[in-house]
């Protein structure tokens, strides 16, 4: 019976240990990333209406594979017609915030959390980049590590809403554990 008993702790060990660094699971039909391909971070500076600006931690996951280069070649990926189909969650949160954020939160700096979903679509119907309302007022990113400049990671996880095309909220989560991209600074996010 012993022999059983720590037979059985080594299988479920190696079980932990299995798994990739990123995952999305997506209650959003249409908007799924069974592979994350690509999984990028940097501090990136948002203009908001009133022409002010201001610097945001921000994550990146796609199904689509080299972010990192397409993004810094070219900085509107996100917000212009796509050049590739594509499923994306960006995240976005206050720069060097550690911890656990509720999505919807916003500080006087004009930083806040916050998450959208971005579809890229070349083919069949207009090509372009559709973005979904944002995220509901609730849910969370949580960040246990964002480290910049070449090598740095960010690692976290998060479990919120984003509004669908009909206004119903769609239930997205996940971790990551993404590569710090220079190019990605000057994105145009979101």
């Amino acid at each position: 019976m012993r022999f059983r008993a720590s037979s059985l702790a080594v299988v479920a060990a190696l079980a932990g240990c299995g798994g990739d660094d990123n995952q999305v699971t997506s209650g959003f039909p249409g908007v799924i990333i069974s592979t994350v391909r690509s999984s990028i971070s940097a501090k990136v500076t948002f203009h908001d209406s009133n022409g002010g600006s201001h610097v945001q931690s921000v994550i990146a996951m796609t199904d689509a594979s080299n972010l990192c280069t397409k993004i810094t070649q070219n900085p509107a990926y996100f917000q212009t017609t796509a050049i590739e189909n594509f499923n994306a969650v960006i995240m976005w949160f206050p720069p060097d915030r550690v911890g656990t954020g509720i999505i919807g939160e916003s500080f006087g700096d004009g930083t806040a959390i916050n998450a959208e979903v971005a579809v890229g679509i070349v083919s069949g119907g207009t090509p372009g980049v559709f973005k979904f309302g944002g995220a509901t007022n609730s849910g969370t990113i949580v960040v246990t590590q964002f480290n910049t400049g070449p090598g740095g990671e960010a690692i976290g996880n998060f479990d919120f809403g984003v509004f669908d095309s009909n206004g119903v909220p769609r239930e997205m989560l996940g971790k990551f554990k993404a590569i710090y991209c220079q190019g990605m600074e000057a994105a145009q996010l979101p």
